[in-house]
């Protein structure tokens, strides 16, 4: 049978060089018009800078922007009075208290907020999914025979909490789950009991009228041993559905923003599953996942199926575990992204489950989007043992238990490698409480980076860095005089920088960085150059 192919919930169009091109951002896309527009960023899937002119417009709806830490309570209370005087609350609207907001137009901004108080502005991405789906093969024993988790079935672990260890919760972030409003659209493999609520953010329901979700769902919670369909790898667990998608399985990151700052709140998930991605870099999105991260909880994200070194996000994001597919038997899969967001791979090609055709319908999907609630899963495992786990503990279960494929040791196809569910069980098992934090050598950091060409023109510089050992990206850092340094992440080591402004200074210098094990480790700067274009 073919492979079914599904595509990460990614952004319609991408900014992407072709293959063995350099790479190309832009150095100053706000122009001089309004204070709103000086505010303004924008960034592509590198993290890079590039102009609003040069993303498609259907591609964003609005504007986000975030308040600067210093702001005060009377600037924020002015804020929000000046937005409830607008009638539509579509026009300008609160995402997070006191902090992310988001409005239609950037002359609504100016109209409702000093720009004195705002600290950055970046478009109001939308994201969207496609996928194809097989006629249904309800075996899916190879792929549980690579990820080794029958062993752990037959023990009796099945995502309960134990030695008095609460049931842990997993927040699915996708567009929904059948039956969650409309009980008489109830899947058959599904146990409702499990699932303490459903958040419908804007949505008028968390009702699935796409499939995506629900299938993503099912490979977490499908009831096990009931001679029907299939089995969830912990269907045990508590499971919360969270709206973030429409029906056409499209979304805009204010509401992804919106929910992720809703559990943070609530602060009653343990893991986050989130099986999509985007081109673009927002910068509010990554902090609201920071924020998430701190309250202890394991985010788990797609790396995305494009099969080539461009980053997706959130997968791209620090403190957010990136996953690779693989298929059934542990080949590789030529569709998955490989850069060094990569922390781990596990199988998501050919993979059976929940179908929201109808009750009792299943259907078989591939992609980075079915590898990522595997993960999930295992975090969730992992948390019914030791719910002292977060982040930076997981990464130390993924690098002590998962198989090593590929290049020996971490790579940006696998990670850390494929995951192991019984060497998980058994590690965590054995060092509950003990479980440390992955731990970097001074031998694993990068070289110091260097420059080795600079070629400018009127509006662009184009940088090649010297090719470091030991790094799995390189960071670019570039300003104009008395401007502060904008950070920028490659995976390649050469790339063009355009939109500068003419007969202009600037200031550019270079790093490479690191995956060890998940953790980012930084070498240090190259000289700077300076170089004025033409």
């Amino acid at each position: 049978m073919q492979a079914a192919l599904i595509t990460v919930l990614m952004m319609v169009f991408t900014c992407l060089p072709a293959a063995g091109s350099a790479a190309e951002i832009s150095g100053d896309p706000t122009g001089q018009e309004t204070d709103a527009e000086q505010l303004l960023t924008a960034k592509d899937a590198e993290g890079r800078m590039v102009s609003l002119t040069e993303i498609d417009e259907n591609d964003y709806n609005g504007f986000i922007y975030v308040l600067k830490e210093s702001v005060t309570e009377e600037q924020i209370e002015e804020i929000e009075n000046n937005i409830e005087d607008i009638d539509d609350e579509a026009v300008a609207e609160e995402i997070s208290e006191g902090q992310i907001y988001a409005a239609e137009s950037l002359d609504v901004i100016e109209q409702v907020a000093d720009p004195s108080a705002i600290e950055y502005i970046e478009p109001n991405y939308l994201v969207s999914i496609a996928y194809i789906a097989d006629p249904f093969d309800r075996y899916n024993g190879t792929m549980l025979n690579t990820i080794q988790i029958k062993d752990v079935w037959n023990s009796g672990v099945t995502g309960t909490g134990q030695n008095g260890a609460d049931t842990p919760v997993v927040a699915v972030m996708d567009t929904g789950l059948m039956g969650v409003k409309d009980k008489s659209k109830r899947h058959e493999d599904l146990d409702y009991s499990r699932i303490p609520y459903a958040w419908k953010g804007k949505f008028s329901s968390a009702e699935d009228a796409n499939g995506h979700g629900t299938f993503v769902a099912g490979e977490i919670l499908a009831t096990m041993d009931n001679r029907k369909g299939v089995s969830g790898m912990m269907p045990k667990v508590k499971l919360i559905p969270v709206r973030v998608l429409n029906k056409k399985g499209q979304g805009e990151t204010k509401d992804i923003i919106s929910a992720m700052n809703y559990l943070v709140k609530k602060n009653d998930a343990d893991v986050i599953n989130m099986s999509f991605g985007s081109a673009y870099h927002s910068a509010a999105f990554e902090k609201a996942c920071k924020k998430a991260t701190q309250k202890g909880m394991i985010l788990v994200a797609a790396a995305g199926n494009d099969g080539n070194p461009a980053f997706k996000y959130p997968a791209g994001y620090p403190g957010v575990i990136g996953v690779a597919a693989v298929k059934g038997n542990g080949g590789k899969w030529k569709y998955s992204e490989y850069n060094d967001s990569v922390d781990v791979a596990a199988p998501g090609v050919n993979v059976a489950g929940l179908s929201d055709y109808s009750t009792r319908s299943y259907t078989q999907m591939s992609g980075t989007s079915m590898a990522t609630p595997i993960v999930t899963a295992l975090a969730a495992m992992v948390k019914s043992i030791d719910p002292t786990v977060n982040h930076n503990k997981f990464l130390s279960v993924l690098k002590s238990t998962s198989k090593d494929i590929g290049k020996k040791g971490y790579d940006v196809h696998y990670g850390m490698g494929i995951i192991n569910f019984a060497k998980a069980y058994q590690y965590v098992s054995e060092n509950k409480g003990r479980i440390r934090t992955v731990t970097v050598k001074k031998s694993q950091k990068p070289k110091k980076g260097k420059i080795k060409t600079l070629k400018r023109t009127k509006t662009s510089v184009t940088i090649k860095a010297k090719k470091l050992k030991k790094t799995t990206s390189y960071q670019v850092a570039i300003k104009k005089k008395g401007k502060k340094y904008s950070k920028i992440r490659f995976s390649k080591n050469k790339f063009k920088i355009i939109n500068l402004q003419r007969h202009t200074t600037y200031y550019i210098k270079v790093r490479g960085v690191h995956n060890v094990n998940g953790i980012m480790v930084y070498g240090k700067w190259s000289k700077v150059k300076k170089f004025r274009t033409k």
